[in-house]
């Protein structure tokens, strides 16, 4: 009874209307949320799933604050936690669509409309501009077809007139009427004159305005041609940069192929080097274990001398002869082990130090073929830009002359033209009227002889009739434009020798550098024979101190064996020397006498050692406990163990000290291979920027024609067509395999399940190139970015 109510006043009592109210404010805030939500996505553009991760994220968003505002206890005002995520969410979800669908359509339609509408005034603009020529032209015409009309009349009247008639006044009236139509005529004519004037002066402009395009796109014609040409040398040169930049990157691969093959046989070395040394401090802990045994044989041997002494012999000698030869035997066997192993050390050790210089003779090889690289582009880029320099000199010059050429033609062209244009109107005159007569309208006396081509000034004032002083005039300029084209003729000689001049001045200096570049080599190459040489010295200097070393060591060793042997002949002969022990009386049985035997044996060895532990106290040593008869002997023979292990304990330091030499070698070798490997990838970098900036001084096409690729891609509703589109832009671009597969995954054409099918074609295709044009714009940003970290 008393745990159910303690459970009852433990349950969680809600109000329904405080839980109502919560439920009630948390549907308005979400309604709320959902039209803010909708008018920001409408107005930002996003489309299909991007539009709904959207509002789900601000869904979160809105269930965090309510979770924050609620002090982080949800108990108190919902039933559920997830009640602040999933209430009304579908209600909101349907008002956030609305939303968004509605401004979607406001924003974009209006952009629709703004555009149809510019296109609309443009066109409105060319229709504005055709109307006026065609009522420019209308007039005239019709002023022609007037004048044309009273000309007409006029000689229809005459022919009428020309009648003979019998009264006077008719005559009066005739003649009056025949002035008039005279001076109608004339009228006709001046009018006539005035728009074939006027016609000749658009048609001068017009010719002008082709004239100075045709300049125009031959000027832009010769640049192609001269940009062809440059762009011809720079591709070869391009290709020549390429080549050696292939050849250095399969340099650096075999180098790095190198390298991971020299730490590979430098980690299993080290490797075996540890477990070689670990070997040989066992082998030093077990000859360490067997010096001790021998001291011990030695303190053993000097009691069973005294046991014998004691007791004339008995059958524990000779066990402890046996256990003294094997204990021999288990030391000499140990002893060639380790020389067996010191051997096989020495080896590996050398064929370490004959890897190490070979890959340090790579390495050099690698840096002096990274050098002579760098120094060749840099040449090539000072040459280039010197070609450049000349080039854009020459080209300036060339196009000012053939500016000052056109002009003279031109001013030729226009003296030329007008007698051209006059015989071509008079011949049209001819045509509309056969019996025009030019005198009789110029009020001129017909001359036997062929009159010359009338100017504009005897067109303009009839009354005036001086054609000598123009022809004078004509002649002294054409004499005038003679000599001064002969001048420009004489320059551009002056400047193609000057060319010629600089062309052999720009060879000469190509032979002195290289020259000067085969004298460095030549040097270079001197340089690095000369350290080869005090290299492989100094190798040989270090062999030749390892070799006597090693000489040095099989001396001792020898030494120390006859030492061995010398102990083992003087032992022999004292055993020799003394007379056999007494055996003790045997037993019946064989296994009774072994037995006892081996009890006596263990009972002696007992005794000895207790022996040897009481009297350790009393005397300074061992040795002290000799006879006068076996002291210097065994002291020698202690001081040449104890100075072979001084040895043996030098050698292991220098040993120690060769492979710390050798690991520092070798870390030093790596750090230079590092740093030639940063430095060749600045100098790749810089030469990247170097093109760079060469591209972006001559990318006025490549501008040019990106606009024109982009406009396409704008137009374009085929995949095929967006992707070849792509590639060209990539090639512009100048981007790399990984960054246009890049732009293959960030194209949404290719891809099967992509939200992009559900949107209109225009607004897929407007999204799409801002897309690829934002993620090449990225691209290019991330490398110079790249570059000036680097550079920093």
């Amino acid at each position: 009874m008393v745990e159910k109510k303690s459970e009852k006043q433990n349950q969680i009592v809600y109000s329904e209307s405080a839980i109502r109210n919560n439920f009630a404010v948390l549907e308005y805030a979400r309604t709320c949320q959902a039209a803010t939500c909708g008018i920001a996505s409408g107005a930002l553009g996003l489309t299909s799933i991007w539009g709904f991760v959207f509002y789900f994220v601000f869904v979160l968003v809105q269930a965090a604050f309510w979770e924050y505002k609620a002090g982080f206890q949800w108990q108190n005002f919902f039933t559920s936690r997830w009640l602040s995520v999933t209430h009304s969410a579908v209600g909101g979800l349907f008002t956030y669509i609305l939303f968004w669908v509605f401004f979607y359509g406001m924003v974009y339609m209006s952009k629709e409309l703004t555009k149809q509408l510019e296109e609309q005034q443009k066109q409105l603009q060319n229709y504005e501009k055709k109307l006026k020529d065609v009522v420019r032209a209308y007039k005239s015409l019709e002023s022609e077809k007037k004048a044309l009309e009273v000309a007409l009349e006029a000689v229809g009247a005459k022919n009428d007139n020309s009648a003979p008639s019998s009264e006077e006044p008719l005559e009066e009236k005739s003649e009056t009427t025949e002035v008039e139509k005279i001076e109608s005529l004339k009228q006709a004519i001046a009018t006539l004159t005035i728009e074939n004037k006027k016609k000749e002066i658009a048609f001068q402009a017009d010719r002008k305005a082709l004239l100075q395009k045709n300049e125009d796109l031959q000027g832009q014609l010769e640049k192609l041609k001269n940009v062809s040409d440059s762009l011809n040398s720079q591709k070869k040169l391009k290709e020549k940069l390429k080549q050696g930049e292939n050849e250095k990157e399969k340099m650096l691969a075999d180098h790095g192929a190198v390298l991971a093959e020299m730490q590979a046989r430098y980690a299993k070395e080290r490797q075996h080097s540890e477990q070689m040394e670990k070997q040989i401090a066992e082998l030093y802990k077990k000859i360490q274990a067997g010096e001790e045994n021998l001291k011990i044989i030695q303190k053993l041997e000097k009691e069973v001398r005294d046991w014998k002494q004691k007791a004339e012999g008995t059958p524990t000698v000779r066990i402890l002869r046996e256990e003294l030869e094997n204990a021999k035997k288990q030391h000499s066997q140990d002893l060639a082990a380790l020389k067996e192993r010191y051997s096989r050390t020495s080896t590996l050790q050398e064929d370490k130090d004959a890897r190490i210089a070979s890959l340090e003779l790579r390495v050099q090889e690698l840096t002096q073929e990274n050098v002579q690289t760098i120094k060749e582009k840099a040449d090539l880029m000072s040459a280039i830009d010197e070609l450049e320099r000349k080039f854009e000199f020459l080209s300036a010059e060339s196009e000012n002359l053939k500016k000052a050429q056109r002009r003279l033609s031109m001013e030729v062209d226009d003296d030329t033209s007008l007698e051209q244009k006059l015989a071509e109107t008079y011949s049209e005159i001819l045509k509309i009227n056969p019996s025009f007569n030019v005198y009789e309208c110029l009020k001129l006396s017909r001359s036997s002889v062929t009159p010359e081509p009338l100017s504009e000034g005897v067109l303009s004032e009839p009354e005036s009739i001086g054609h000598c002083n123009s022809c004078e005039s004509a002649q002294k300029d054409l004499s005038y434009f003679r000599n001064l084209i002969g001048h420009l003729q004489k320059k551009l000689k002056t400047l193609e020798s000057s060319q010629d001049f600089m062309k052999k001045d720009h060879e000469q200096i190509t032979t002195n550098l290289r020259s000067r570049i085969a004298d460095l080599e030549a040097a270079q190459e001197k340089t690095y024979a000369k350290l080869t040489a005090e290299t492989k010295r100094k190798v040989a200097e270090l062999e030749d101190e390892m070799a006597k070393q090693r000489q040095r060591m099989m001396e001792i060793i020898a030494e120390k064996d006859r030492e061995i042997e010398m102990t083992k002949n003087s032992l022999a002969a004292l055993c020799a020397q003394q007379p056999d022990p007494v055996d003790p009386p045997q037993s019946k049985s064989p296994i009774s006498r072994r037995n006892s035997n081996i009890r006596k044996s263990s009972e002696s060895i007992r005794s000895a050692l207790t022996y040897h532990s009481e009297e350790n106290d009393s005397q300074p040593g061992p040795i002290a406990r000799l006879g006068s008869h076996e002291g210097p002997r065994s002291i020698f023979y202690e001081q040449e163990l104890l100075r072979k292990e001084q040895e043996i304990s030098e050698l292991r330091h220098i040993i120690r000290l060769s492979e710390t030499k050798i690991r520092e070698i070798e870390q030093a070798s790596l750090t230079k291979d590092i740093q030639y490997l940063q430095i060749v990838e600045t100098l790749k970098e810089e030469i990247r920027v170097l093109e760079g900036r060469l591209t972006l001084q001559k990318s006025e096409v490549n501008l040019e024609y990106l606009r024109n690729v982009f406009v396409q891609l704008l137009s374009s509703s085929s995949a095929v067509s967006r992707k070849h589109i792509l590639k060209a832009m990539g090639a512009v671009l100048k981007l790399t395999p990984s960054e246009m597969r890049k732009v293959d995954s960030w194209n949404p054409i290719s891809r099967d399940s992509s939200p992009w099918k559900t949107e209109p074609g225009p607004i897929r295709t407007i999204t799409f190139t801002l897309i690829v044009a934002a993620n090449c714009f990225v691209l290019q940003f991330t490398n110079y970015i790249s570059k000036k970290a680097v550079k920093n």
